[in-house]
């Protein structure tokens, strides 16, 4: 079992996004105490899936720019 942070470690993205994978249903994590736990092989499958698919680079979706001033 893997914490947040060292599942972050291990897909090379901060804890607060492993936190995102998991709201969002990419990831399935289980609560003790104030803590979420990974099992580290769904963290290893997730992994070599985004090895094969990457995330596409870019501003995310959803969120528009800000026109610039000036």
């Amino acid at each position: 079992m893997l914490t947040t942070k060292e599942a972050g470690r291990v897909l090379g993205v901060k804890d607060s996004r492993v936190r995102q994978f998991i709201g969002q249903g990419r990831l399935v994590a289980v609560k003790r105490g104030r803590d979420l736990w990974l099992r580290e092989s769904a963290v290893e499958e997730f992994r070599r899936q985004r090895e094969r698919n990457p995330p596409k680079p870019g501003y995310p979706k959803g969120r528009p720019r800000k026109p610039r001033e000036g």
